[in-house]
């Protein structure tokens, strides 16, 4: 598909305009920018990160995460365990009222030979990824974009380079840093195709009554994040007629500023093929329709999730999950999330269409303002690229926020 043909989509996003106040966090993911600053700021912020806001409107943040994972059920001749380390600086200008330039830079790095990112699949031969975000690429530019907001704060257009899950099928446990890592119960079930991060391209939300907001964005999908590569997807993107585009319509009933937490959304997808993400050489697009219901009971956040697809991109063809979080267990801040998946493996990409079955829990524990301690146990159920019946892994997050 061109862009001539996907630019209607993307006009008919934008302009869409309404009669109910919003801010940006309210439509954007967790692990968006100005959604980690915020949840970054200490009650005691540093001199200097109090100076650049109040005398340059400029917010910055910085956190390193590491990640090890370990399983006695691994294929012979592989690693048992694995292990790498995330740092990320990212800030956010706000260069006039309604406008910031926001950017995230990271350095994704192994301590062992293997980075957690494929060890679901190459080391336990489940068709997901047990780590999606801890992978070995170095330096990378995630995020650079220009945000402007419109209609008192009821319209929100990016434009630049940008991670695609810091606003579409969004809820308040997507986030791999925090919250689940297995990327079933992350963004898009793992029934979406999900281009690198950096993906230059435009994207825009508004909301069409007081709990009904649309979104959609269209970015390329060939393109690198790594710090060299990344301004190729200019380029790409004007050039190689290879595209992500996305469209969600969704309620909210939480309110501005929280509506991934009581969330309910319909996601259409569709990725053109021929890029280095597909599963197979047949060039043939990518497409799917993905499912989200999120609600907060008090303390309990219950979920149900899910999607279809078809092409050669996607693990899944079909998946669904079911889960909960418990915010504040045992002090404020805390959280304990457990979720279980059933999918369908996707024939195109693994030749194989049986049933897995994935669940996994973990906890957030707040060690001080600084530190965060995340360990997780994922239980497989007949794996799709393995013999076992039932495999174990646990793993250990560390967050450190500076």
């Amino acid at each position: 598909m061109t862009l001539r043909k996907i630019a209607p989509l993307a006009l008919s996003t934008l302009i869409v305009m309404s009669n109910s106040a919003i801010a940006e966090e309210a439509i954007t993911s967790p692990t968006s920018v100005g959604q980690t600053i915020k949840d970054n700021k200490k009650k005691k912020p540093l001199p200097l990160k109090q100076y650049l806001e109040q005398e340059y409107n400029f917010s910055i943040t910085a956190d390193y995460n590491a990640y090890a994972l370990t399983s006695d059920d691994v294929f012979p001749g592989t690693d048992e365990s694995v292990s790498s380390g995330v740092f990320r600086f990212m800030g956010k200008w706000q260069a006039t009222e309604n406008g910031s330039f926001n950017f995230k830079i990271e350095h994704r790095h192994a301590y062992s030979d293997e980075p957690p990112k494929l060890y679901g699949i190459t080391n336990v031969g489940m068709a997901s990824l047990a780590g999606a975000a801890f992978n070995d690429q170095g330096g990378r530019v995630t995020n650079m974009y220009w945000r402007q907001n419109f209609d008192d704060n009821n319209t929100v257009v990016w434009v630049g380079w940008m991670d695609i899950t810091d606003y579409i099928d969004a809820y308040a446990q997507a986030s791999p840093w925090t919250d689940f890592s297995n990327l079933v119960f992350s963004t898009g079930s793992n029934t979406m195709a999900l281009p690198d991060d950096a993906a230059f391209g435009v994207a825009a939300g508004t909301m069409l009554s007081d709990s009904v907001y649309l979104l959609g964005g269209i970015t390329d999908a060939s393109g690198f994040s790594d710090t060299n590569e990344f301004t190729d997807n200019i380029d790409k993107f004007w050039n190689d007629s290879k595209h992500h585009k996305s469209i969600e319509l969704g309620h909210t009933g939480a309110g501005k500023g929280q509506v991934y937490l009581n969330n309910t959304h319909v996601t259409y997808w569709q990725q053109d093929g021929g890029t280095r993400h597909d599963n197979n050489a047949s060039g043939d697009d990518s497409e799917g329709v993905n499912f989200s219901a999120s609600y907060m009971l008090g303390k309990w956040m219950p979920f149900i999730r899910g999607g279809i697809a078809n092409g050669p991109v996607p693990m899944l063809e079909k998946s669904i999950s079911v889960g909960t979080g418990y915010y504040g267990l045992f002090t404020e801040g805390d959280i304990l999330g457990v979720a279980f998946n059933w999918g369908k493996v996707n024939k195109e990409a693994f030749g194989t269409d049986n049933s897995q079955y994935i669940s996994q829990i973990y906890y957030k524990a707040i060690v001080n303002d600084f530190i965060q301690l995340i360990p997780d146990v994922q239980f497989v159920k007949d794996g799709a690229l393995t013999n076992e019946s039932s495999q174990v892994i646990f793993g250990l997050r560390a967050r450190f926020i500076l």
